[in-house]
């Protein structure tokens, strides 16, 4: 299922049971059966429910396919994606459902996730309509399913630099290649001579995104215990022609 254990929550009406694993799995949330009435209005439960939450079971499923033939695939790994027919298509949110969605995603989403930032609605919204600051929603699909919208971004954009603010994405679409196909769209939008600067902010959850990063044809000016700090000068991004994008 690809989902970390501080989203998991045991219920269960024996105080050995639920102290064993409290003390094995302190990330794991336990409950007595006598807090069950309660539950759904404790803040842990407060979540939002999008489209792609009441489809996310569906895609499970699809994601069991997908496995099931990488497992027998007798190529190497871009190969089997590439047979996949990844497409990428990237949009400015713009109905409430959309930016929802994309809401959802910087709040729940920890291993990709370059700020680690949280927001509010009114927060979020403030954010993006400021000047100089774009956003852009994108959605995955492939052969086997639709993903749906998987990732979102914000970009301070300036004359000569555009900073990658945030980027967030599901790790359903994790090592297909998507945040790779991204940034390489969004720097082919610069205007002549820009850069596009990245801060990652570290973490031990977002490691499987800073090794992203490194792959990809950045220089890296920073590199500490706290931050990796990225920059694209500009020229051809390298295809691998693994994902199909669609810009706007």
């Amino acid at each position: 299922l690809n989902i970390n254990i501080d989203t998991f929550a045991l219920i269960d009406d024996s105080p050995f049971e639920r102290s064993e694993v409290k003390t094995a799995l302190p990330q794991v949330r336990v409950y007595d059966v006598t807090d069950i009435p309660g539950l759904l209005s404790r803040d842990e439960f407060d979540i939002p429910v999008t489209e792609a939450s009441r489809r996310r079971r569906l895609s499970y499923k699809e994601e069991e396919r997908r496995n099931g033939v990488r497992a027998s695939w007798g190529g190497d790994y871009d190969s089997f994606l590439r047979s996949c027919g990844l497409k990428l298509e990237i949009f400015t949110p713009s109905g409430n459902a959309d930016f929802k969605r994309c809401l959802e995603l910087l709040n729940r989403s920890n291993q990709y996730n370059i700020s680690g930032r949280r927001y509010k609605d009114e927060e979020l919204r403030s954010f993006v309509s400021t000047s100089g600051i774009s956003q852009y929603a994108f959605r995955v699909k492939d052969k086997y399913g639709d993903y749906g919208i998987v990732g979102y971004a914000t970009v301070a954009k300036a004359e000569r630099e555009w900073k990658l603010v945030d980027f967030v994405m599901s790790c359903r679409v994790a090592q297909k290649k998507v945040e790779r196909a991204f940034t390489g769209w969004l720097c082919k939008q610069m205007p002549q001579g820009a850069e596009l600067a990245v801060a990652v902010k570290k973490s031990d959850r977002n490691k499987p995104l800073q090794d992203e990063f490194r792959r990809m044809p950045f220089t890296v000016e920073k590199d500490d215990t706290g931050e990796l700090y990225l920059r694209f000068a500009g020229g051809a991004w390298p295809e691998d022609g693994i994902v199909e994008t669609e810009g706007l």
